[in-house]
C-alpha cells in the first residue's frame, strides 16, 4: 500500500544516499577510461595533464551521481548538447493512480495528484503471513 513519506525518510534518501561503493568504482573506471580515450586521441602531453583530466573528469561523474543519480548525466549533456530531462509522476492522495505530472492537480475521484517522490510503497502485513 502506497505511504506518505516521514521526516525519517526523507533524512535517508539525501544526497548522499545515490553514493555507494558501487558507484564510487563506476566513476573510477568511467574517469579512468576517458584519460585513457583522450591520450589516445594525443590530446594528453604529460603525466600532469592526465592527472588533471582525471580529477576533473572524476568530479563531473561524482557530481552527476549525487544529484541526479546518473554517472553519464554530464557526458550526455556536453556530448548531446542537453541531458535528457526526467519526467517527473504524479500520484492521487486517495485512489493513487499514477499519471505523467499535469496541469491539472485534481484526479477523477476528487483526490489531488502529489508528487510521486513524496510516497512509498509499503508491503501489507497480510501478505507477507
Amino acid at each position: 500500500m502506497w505511504k506518505r513519506k516521514t521526516e525519517e525518510d526523507y533524512k535517508k534518501d539525501n544526497a548522499l544516499s545515490n553514493f555507494s561503493r558501487g558507484n564510487l568504482i563506476v566513476a573510477v573506471l568511467l574517469a579512468v577510461f576517458a584519460v585513457f580515450v583522450i591520450a589516445t586521441y594525443g590530446f594528453v602531453l604529460n603525466f600532469a595533464a592526465g592527472i588533471i583530466f582525471f580529477v576533473v573528469i572524476f568530479a563531473l561523474i561524482c557530481l552527476g551521481i549525487l544529484l541526479f543519480n546518473d554517472p553519464s548525466f554530464f557526458a550526455s549533456f556536453f556530448i548531446l548538447g542537453s541531458a535528457i530531462p526526467t519526467i517527473q509522476t504524479d500520484i492521487c492522495n486517495k485512489c493513487f493512480s499514477a499519471v505523467q505530472s499535469t496541469d491539472n492537480k485534481i484526479c477523477k475521484c476528487s483526490g489531488k495528484y502529489e508528487p510521486l517522490e513524496d510516497w512509498k510503497w509499503v508491503e501489507d502485513k497480510e501478505q507477507n503471513e
